[in-house]
């Protein structure tokens, strides 16, 4: 079964607090920060892989509200509770 969701629809799902970036990219799949590449959306669930956030591939990550960072070019954060 192939499932896809464009932005718009997993932040309809997930209601962030904020938005960083924008992405036109559908997503395919759930992976990781570290192994994601585009068209996965991804999340931070533990502070201690903080770092890999910067270096994701993903096309959405979802992130604690009140994350310092940016997301890189053709990448949205969606910030949550």
């Amino acid at each position: 079964m192939q499932v896809s969701f464009t932005p718009a629809e997993i932040a309809a799902i997930v209601q962030p607090r904020e938005s960083r970036g924008s992405t036109n990219e559908t997503i395919h799949g759930v992976s990781a920060l570290g192994p994601a590449t585009p068209g996965d959306l991804t999340f931070l669930a533990n502070l201690k892989y903080k770092s890999e956030v910067k270096e994701t591939l993903a096309s959405i990550v979802l992130l604690p509200h009140g994350f310092d960072g940016d997301p890189r070019p053709d990448q949205l954060f969606l910030l949550v509770e």
